[in-house]
């Protein structure tokens, strides 16, 4: 194109018509024969047409530059340079012409290796930094839209990089935007993309710095926007991981936010334990369940909010309709067994992305689990002192509200599953012992059932006879759940 390059002529028509060129560039390479002649025929074209000085023509070029990079083949190599040209230009109508297709790119690279973990370290940290200085361009503007999918784009290099330079380049890159980000869409997308990167980690250490991060940064954050994001992102990892992970580093930081003084914090926590309980099983998750049913109990006997209490109601009713089953693995049943599944699938690539070589082996009870932090065990030898996470009194913000976890007496405790239900219900002198019902017998409560011809047990008098100390309503379902095992057989 000699009549119309820049240096020749420089004028308003010969740019539209580099610009036309370059819309047409796609059809061109594919008429060329693709990756057969790009390197002798076209590639001089495409690098003048990356570096015009007609921002309208970069924006073009950058708008088609994943079509390029796919008729090219196996030349996409040559495409880096412009690649890196393209992230480090200050235009963001540039920049925001280019991101949104930034997966394909990448992904294009890598499977050409132009973009691979093997590559030199030079030319992967070119990369990386081009991507720092386009997001940094964007970061400072009011385009929060093309912010927010920069950070979520920026996932894709995941699989390319090494993941030490994941950890040292781009993980501290993502919890500063979640920190500082203010658009809510920003923060939630480097949150996501901070989870990709922390999925595709090798070192057990590199995962337990990031998630430690997560919870003494947000979890135990002094801004209730910072708690608040802590639980999107809980919602996140229930989507990303397995159960296994979940409850390893973040099922006990979420219960603790049960006496957070900001209602909504509350609010979100409740509308996740229908989720949190349903990744549990028995018998490893029986301290886990113990924790959660104690944390309802304390939400009911203390919560003043009107929307949290509602929501408590709603909840519990849900909760009720999740069974905690026995740990059955290899062999799901009913509606479960797609979740299962794919609940195994997501823990079998954890452990393969760790290096473990026993992935299929079962762990024992007591024994030693490759997600815990060094010098914790499972349940049955787990030091509770030492889990990750673990809130502790002395580390607790001042302006959290204070109302501890009452322990709900053994009677009232839910059932666990069918084989851990107890064998005899609590007789009349255990109840005015605990304190928790008053019997009166002349001034009944409304019994929670009609009773019919059906047989009716001990537990269904109980319950007609026993006076709730909150004035719950016998219709409520908290009637239900206060009473627990006290229920009628019909």
């Amino acid at each position: 194109m000699p009549d119309l390059v820049a240096e020749v002529r420089s004028g308003e028509y010969e740019a539209e018509c580099r610009q036309q060129c370059a819309y047409n560039l796609p059809c061109m390479v594919a008429f060329a024969g693709g990756s057969t002649s790009y390197r002798t025929s076209l590639h001089s074209t495409v690098s003048s047409l990356l570096t015009d000085p007609s921002h309208q023509v970069r924006i073009t070029v950058a708008a088609a530059f994943h079509q390029l990079c796919t008729l090219v083949g196996a030349e996409v190599g040559l495409l880096k340079e412009g690649l890196l040209q393209l992230l480090r230009s200050e235009s963001l109508e540039v920049l925001a012409a280019l991101i949104p297709n930034l997966p394909n790119i990448i992904t294009t690279m890598h499977r050409h290796n132009a973009i691979a973990p093997q590559s030199p370290r030079g030319e992967l940290l070119e990369v990386v930094g081009a991507l720092k200085q386009g997001e940094e361009t964007v970061s400072v503007t009011s385009m929060w839209r093309v912010h927010a999918e920069c950070l979520t784009q920026a996932a894709a290099l995941a699989p390319c990089l090494p993941p030490d330079m994941l950890f040292s380049q781009l993980v501290p890159l993502m919890v500063i935007r979640m920190q500082t980000a203010r658009p809510i869409p920003c923060r939630l997308a480097a949150a996501r993309t901070l989870l990709v990167y922390l999925h595709h980690m090798t070192s057990t250490e590199h995962r337990e710095h990031i998630c430690n991060t997560l919870v003494s940064e947000f979890c135990d954050g002094n801004s209730c926007h910072k708690r608040m994001l802590f639980l999107n992102i809980a919602t996140m990892i229930l989507e990303m991981f397995s159960k296994l992970f979940f409850k390893t580093y973040f099922f006990r930081p979420l219960l603790s936010l049960h006496n957070d003084r900001v209602p909504n914090i509350r609010l979100k926590l409740v509308m996740l334990l229908p989720q949190m309980k349903a990744t549990l099983s028995l018998p490893e998750d029986k301290t886990r369940l113990q924790e959660l049913e104690t944390v309802v109990g304390s939400l009911l006997v203390s919560e003043v909010d009107r929307d949290v209490s509602a929501a408590v109601s709603t909840t519990i009713t849900l909760l009720d309709k999740i069974e905690v089953c026995e740990s059955q693995r290899g062999s799901p049943e009913g509606e479960s067994a797609g979740q299962e599944t794919e609940d195994e699938r997501k823990e079998k690539q954890e452990q393969r992305i760790l290096g473990d070589t026993k992935a299929d082996e079962k762990k024992s009870p007591g024994g030693v689990n490759k997600f815990l932090p060094c010098g914790v065990t499972t349940e049955g030898g787990r030091n509770e002192g030492d889990a990750l996470g673990e809130r502790r009194s002395g580390s607790r913000s001042s302006s959290r509200r204070s109302s501890g976890v009452n322990r709900l007496p053994p009677y009232l405790e839910r059932r666990r599953s069918n084989s851990h239900a107890p064998k005899q219900p609590p007789d009349e002198h255990t109840i005015l012992r605990h304190g928790v019902f008053s019997f009166n017998p002349f001034q009944p409560s409304e019994p929670p059932f009609t009773p019919g011809s059906e047989d009716i047990t001990l537990r269904g008098i109980a319950a007609w006879h026993c006076e709730l100390p909150l004035n719950v309503p016998s219709q409520s379902p908290l009637h239900h759940v206060l009473t627990g095992d006290i229920h009628i057989e019909m």
